[in-house]
């Protein structure tokens, strides 16, 4: 969803420090792929964007619309934690960062799949699209991240990161073993 406050959003920095086409490129490289989620964070003054993208069933067990109440339970729990940034992302207190806002989007979050009837082949591949924006007030503190989806949601393997901060662009990969994001 667009936001006129905003005045750059993650995309925007991808664009930017990769160029145009490379950035349609980039998409196209982001592959679903089971066990593996992207996530893009930039930091601009005091505001920190991070955009996850993941496969459903790295956070479900499933990608396609919920068929009992099992699953309609752990579609709204999932929800709920991907809400809840500060609980996916640790930040050094010192460094003084609130939650501005959160966007989760899915297909299976589509009011018309959650009709009767609705078949499990239009998202036998639906993926999470979730966005947050963070305002930090102690820019100089804010020297990491700890990534906690991997203990929420235990089926993501590995996190391939873009990271875009005034000192350059670089890209890592998170795993259990290693969830620290170093700014």
């Amino acid at each position: 969803m667009f936001h006129p406050t905003r005045p750059l959003t993650l995309m925007t920095l991808l664009a930017a420090a990769t160029g145009s086409a490379n950035a349609g490129e980039h998409r196209e490289h982001d592959a679903h792929v089971h066990g593996i989620a992207h996530l893009g964070v930039a930091l601009e003054g005091g505001a920190l964007a991070v955009e996850l993208t993941t496969p459903a069933t790295n956070l479900l067990g499933f990608e396609h619309a919920p068929e009992d109440d099992d699953q309609r339970a752990r579609l709204r729990e999932a929800v709920q934690l991907l809400q809840n940034g500060l609980a996916l992302f640790s930040l050094p207190i010192d460094a003084r960062c609130v939650p501005e806002s959160t966007e989760v989007e899915s297909e299976l979050l589509d009011d018309d799949h959650h009709h009767e009837g609705a078949g499990t082949e239009d998202h036998d591949h639906a993926d999470f699209h979730v966005s947050y924006r963070f305002h930090c007030e102690a820019v100089s503190a804010l020297t990491y991240m700890d990534v906690n989806l991997f203990t929420h949601f235990p089926a993501t393997e590995k996190l391939e990161v873009q990271l875009i901060t005034p000192s350059g662009q670089t890209g890592v990969e998170l795993t259990q073993g290693a969830s620290r994001l170093d700014f």
